[in-house]
């Protein structure tokens, strides 16, 4: 184990919560940035940023207890101990998501658009977030956090490249899918930690969903031209 926390005044902050706001921070950014590229008006979409990073986080705790629901059955009250660590990261998308296409349908928005724009900064905020990771384990057979966030930087630095080449920004959710899902159904033989059911890795299940339906979505944008 590593020191996973320090003092700062009376305030204990632990270094895996300053580097998930820190990719939260940077994503925020992103969307400010470049809400005009691809077709938006960041006044418009500020309060689902926020409103989905509340909702990312009650459903990353939510996948979080229900991958270990035994233990959380026998002591309840520490489903609401989040500074003991456990957040799930397809909690965070479902979150998402789900905020996004409920504001979207409030607003008379196209969800896809926003999605378009909101998940490829996370692949940023994932990498960065995953080194936070270094401060909680270090006595594991395969430092995955670490590859995981260098396969996420490649895979953001990458999607930036492709916008500014193809100079189109409307494929975003469908490279998010495909790349994450491809990074996590990889990274997950190397752990033994996740939630199995039946010796099946719950992760495998949802990354191949994700990576299947990232390229679905692509190849529908490619056969109508949408790329042209």
């Amino acid at each position: 184990m590593q020191q996973s926390f320090f003092f700062l005044g009376p305030l204990k902050l632990h270094f895996y919560g300053i580097f998930i706001a820190i990719g939260f921070l940077l994503v925020y950014l992103y969307i400010r940035k470049f809400s005009s590229k691809y077709g938006l008006n960041f006044s418009d979409i500020e309060p689902v940023f926020f409103l989905s990073l509340f909702s990312s986080l009650v459903f990353a705790r939510i996948y979080h207890v229900l991958s270990q629901v035994t233990y959380y059955a026998f002591s309840p009250v520490e489903i609401f101990y989040v500074w003991q660590g456990g957040l799930g990261i397809f909690g965070v998308i479902a979150g998402s998501m789900l905020a996004v296409f409920l504001y979207c349908q409030i607003k008379k928005k196209n969800p896809v658009k926003v999605m378009n724009l909101f998940f490829p900064p996370l692949l940023l905020a994932q990498a960065i977030g995953r080194l936070g990771n270094y401060f909680e384990f270090l006595s594991i057979p395969h430092p995955t956090f670490f590859y995981e966030s260098i396969l996420c930087f490649i895979a953001f630095f990458l999607y930036f490249y492709l916008t500014k080449k193809l100079r189109r920004y409307n494929f975003g959710l469908a490279y998010y899918l495909a790349s994450y899902g491809a990074v996590r159904f990889f990274t997950e033989f190397l752990r033994v930690d996740t939630w199995q059911i039946s010796k099946v890795h719950v992760a495998h299940v949802l990354s191949l969903i994700m990576f299947f339906g990232g390229i679905i979505l692509l190849a529908a944008k490619l056969k109508k031209n949408i790329l042209d």
